[in-house]
């Protein structure tokens, strides 16, 4: 992979050089022969020899050498348009080029911005020494001296560098971004030529600060590997947006020393969101199994419970690796006839879902009251499981039965305030006489006047506090359990 970068280097359309302490060229990528020279004949030779002289003599080269160290505050510049950040990067640095002088073209000038910053290394005491200087010339050439081949690979990489949605950049050891490709202005809206030169740290994300400083420290000190970090990077407007960077270290192995890092950035933006969502759902599902009061179980195929929730285990009694290793249909009972075993699951396949099914859960050699909700669990249409939300009603149930015990106790109470008459009045009414359409025929029968029946009725009404007899009726036949006759009565 290094070599791929390497060549990504040494094909790209900017000079990229190295100089040592001396300032002597220990690197230089393809790009050089654009003013006639090819690399090998310039590594060892003083930088100056491809500066105009005119610059020579005006120009504070050591902007060029960038062999100041940083400093918290910039000094006056030296050319009209040079411009430096914090850090002290020589940027647009306006220099005139000389190129290789040929029979055609004995003195062309081109000219060129230097964008340079120094390499550092720390000595044992902890001081800082000079060891050379990284940097990238841009040149305006609208005509091109490169060879035809040099053309055809730069132009093919420039298409793949500048026409890539990645952000490719260089980058010298401390932060100071050598080049970007255009691809940055795509993706975070800020021009390339706003960048260079400045740190990489004015656009990542101050959190992930620390981790592009130990991932550098890291790479360092394993020059042969590739590595891939995440980082945000700010766009203009001020927002973040992820990407996944693989970070290269390119080395100079004569000098035995790591020149740049190209970073290679991929926006994730968007996996990221959906990895962030996934997270925070997962998130919610786990609070909401943690804190939800009913029990859930997760069921396979076969009936076994492969997931239990907290309330599950309390109320089981049950620990949670003895719960999933057990069959479903083995801690239940009671379960109404038409879900019993294997009739559960395919009730379930038929409607999706099956709500409130009371059955009992085994606990401690006990039954305990319960009522629970089925749904199927699906993965690509396959029926992969069942989830069991599960409800202990033991509280509900003793409810229910005071409520039912009161309840009978005051039905107790009214109907012993009827009188014998008037329960026997309620009782021909069950064997199936109508009121008031047969009042006749019961009065015949409990020998008493239609009139007295009238009042019979009227007395059942109040003590019972019914306006309707019929109703009175049937609830006085459930309070004394009377069977229907076996032959309707004929009217």
């Amino acid at each position: 992979m290094e070599t791929h970068y390497r060549n990504l280097l040494y094909f790209l359309p900017d000079i990229v050089y190295q100089l040592n302490a001396e300032g002597k060229f220990v690197y230089l990528n393809s790009s050089i022969k654009k003013l006639g020279y090819s690399p090998e004949e310039l590594i060892g030779e003083d930088f100056t020899v491809i500066i105009d002289e005119k610059d020579r003599e005006t120009t504070n080269l050591a902007h060029f050498l960038a062999t100041k160290p940083p400093t918290a505050i910039s000094p006056p510049p030296k050319f009209f348009n040079e411009r430096r950040t914090g850090q002290r990067i020589t940027k647009n640095l306006t220099v005139g080029l000389v190129c290789k002088a040929s029979p055609s073209q004995p003195n062309r000038i081109l000219k060129g911005e230097v964008f340079a910053t120094g390499l550092w290394e720390k000595t044992v005491e902890g001081k800082r020494l000079y060891a050379g200087t990284i940097g990238v010339i841009r040149i305006e050439d609208p005509e091109g001296t490169s060879l035809s081949n040099l053309l055809r690979l730069e132009r093919h990489y420039r298409i793949l560098i500048e026409n890539s949605f990645e952000i490719i950049a260089i980058l010298a050891h401390d932060g100071t971004i050598l080049y970007i490709s255009n691809s940055v202005e795509r993706n975070l809206n800020f021009p390339a030529f706003e960048l260079i030169g400045e740190n990489i740290e004015t656009i990542i994300h101050p959190n992930d600060l620390s981790l592009l400083k130990l991932s550098l420290k890291n790479i360092l000190s394993d020059l042969e590997s590739q590595q891939k970090f995440e980082f945000r990077l700010k766009q203009r407007n001020g927002d973040y947006k992820y990407y996944e960077t693989r970070i290269t270290p390119i080395l100079n192995r004569e000098a035995e020393m790591t020149m740049c890092f190209v970073f290679h950035m991929n926006d994730i933006s968007q996996r990221k969101q959906i990895e962030l969502s996934a997270l925070k759902r997962e998130q919610m599902y786990k609070l909401l199994l943690k804190t939800s009061p009913d029990a859930i179980l997760l069921i396979d195929n076969s009936g076994d419970i492969i997931m239990a929730n907290d309330r599950a285990v309390v109320l089981t009694k049950r620990q949670k690796v003895e719960l999933i290793a057990t069959k479903f249909f083995n801690i239940i009972t009671d379960m109404p006839e038409e879900f019993e075993d294997e009739l559960l699951f395919h009730a379930i396949h038929e409607k999706g879902t099956i709500h409130d099914i009371p059955f009992s859960l085994f606990v401690a050699n006990k039954k305990i009251p319960v009522e629970a909700s089925f749904s199927v669990i699906k993965d690509n249409e396959k029926i992969i499981g069942y989830l069991a939300i599960i409800k202990d009603v033991t509280e509900r149930k003793k409810v229910e039965r005071a409520r039912e015990m009161l309840e009978q106790q005051l039905l107790t109470i009214i109907i012993k305030k009827l009188s014998r008459r008037e329960v026997e009045l309620l009782h021909h009414l069950f064997q199936g006489y109508r009121w008031p359409k047969d009042k006749r025929k019961i009065g015949k029968i409990m020998d008493v006047l239609p009139s007295t029946l009238d009042q019979f009725a009227h007395r059942i009404k109040k003590k019972m506090q019914i306006d309707d007899i019929t109703r009175a009726m049937e609830i006085v036949s459930h309070f004394y359990k009377w069977k229907h006759p076996k032959t309707p009565r004929e009217m």
